[in-house]
């Protein structure tokens, strides 16, 4: 039974997460990609100074073809999901040190959440 209880209670809490950035500001959202545009493309596979992100959920770390990653990213073992781009996002090099993605990161954990509710709406075609 208590095995139970516990695994009701994970499946509520993935389903909540994953519900918190479905439900994020999309407009706020693709205002904050407004940073990430120079450097990254959301509708075609095409890399830029960072990798395109067509396809970016569900995708190995460091695996676009023709893209090269710091030795950091390309031996990396994640995938990236809402929990892993939100780490990222908030402070690349804290989250994957060796990193190429000099940025300084986005502190506000809503705005974050609106720019990874945005890059579902737009990333997930491949």
């Amino acid at each position: 039974m208590k095995n139970l209880v516990m695994l009701s209670a994970l499946i509520v809490a993935v389903h909540s997460t994953n519900w918190t950035y479905a439900a994020g500001n999309n407009e706020n959202g693709k205002m904050l990609f407004g940073e990430c545009k120079s450097c990254h493309e959301l509708a075609d596979k095409e890399n830029r100074i960072g990798p395109h992100l067509v396809g970016i959920f569900g995708r190995s770390a460091g695996s676009v073809q023709g893209f090269l990653y710091s030795e950091a990213m390309s031996s990396s073992a994640f995938s990236w999901n809402e929990n892993t781009l939100d780490q990222y996002i908030a402070a690349p090099e804290n989250f994957l040190q060796g990193t190429r993605m000099h940025f300084g990161g986005i502190p506000d954990p809503e705005d974050r959440k609106d720019l990874i509710a945005f890059l579902k709406t737009e990333t997930l075609d491949e």
